[in-house]
């Protein structure tokens, strides 16, 4: 099987070639899997541009694209797209901040190879703040209150899916801030989904993009966005 490994990075120059290079060493041994690293710069202001370029000199599987700052979700469909254009079998979306441990890849693995369509992870216990975790909470109500779908951590950014989940209705999904919720509530309503409990461990350095304080912001885009007729649940 071909696995496109996406991860977005904004401003990770503390932690993104620890990171990178902990999941390669983790999916190399996995002989039935040929896969790219596809590291996506959102603009970054740091070094980060400079340490991703590195490691693709030094790791074949790696792959950089770097764009002008358009936000996560951007950077999410940007990767869906490339793996979907390449004719990639799936897809592993994850944070570039250390937070996703690759212990539990192997689980993720063994469930599509069980006939799954999607492995979310379940953030049992959260490294990174009780206020994050409330947040989650929040959110889930609320997407289950605009959509009519239950997700329990619908925001969860460790997920490996089949591309064909998404090859067909990726070309209606325009201009989504939280793409991962979209993703997540899409495949819990038309797919055969899997759970496997996480611990979500701390950021490896660097602080979140998305700021406590803009929480507002993004609820009140969340729920224009998600009110959308054309919007594919």
């Amino acid at each position: 099987m071909r696995l496109c490994v996406i991860m977005p990075i904004f401003n990770e120059e503390e932690s993104i070639k620890k990171t990178a290079e902990e999941w390669l060493q983790q999916i190399r041994p996995f002989s039935d899997l040929s896969f790219v690293l596809y590291l996506i710069d959102d603009g970054s202001k740091d070094q980060t541009f400079q340490i991703i370029s590195e490691l693709k000199q030094n790791n074949p599987e790696v792959l950089v694209y770097s764009r002008p700052n358009k936000g996560h979700g951007a950077s999410c469909l940007e990767g869906y797209r490339f793996a979907t254009e390449n004719n990639f079998d799936l897809i592993l979306q994850l944070d570039s901040d250390g937070q996703c441990d690759p212990k539990y890849f192997k689980q993720f693995i063994e469930h599509i190879n069980r006939g799954c369509d999607a492995v979310y992870g379940l953030r049992f216990y959260r490294k990174d703040g009780l206020v994050r975790y409330w947040v989650s909470r929040i959110l889930s109500v609320a997407a289950w209150a605009r959509t009519g779908v239950w997700f329990f951590d619908p925001n969860v950014p460790y997920r490996l899916f089949k591309t064909e989940t998404i090859s067909a209705i990726l070309p209606k999904v325009h201009n989504i801030t939280l793409v991962n919720v979209w993703l997540a509530l899409y495949h819990k309503k038309n797919n055969r989904i899997h759970f496997v409990p996480i611990v979500f461990r701390d950021r490896w350095g660097g602080s979140p993009s998305v700021k406590i304080g803009g929480l507002w912001k993004w609820g009140n885009q969340f729920w224009r966005e998600f009110g959308q007729k054309n919007l594919p649940l």
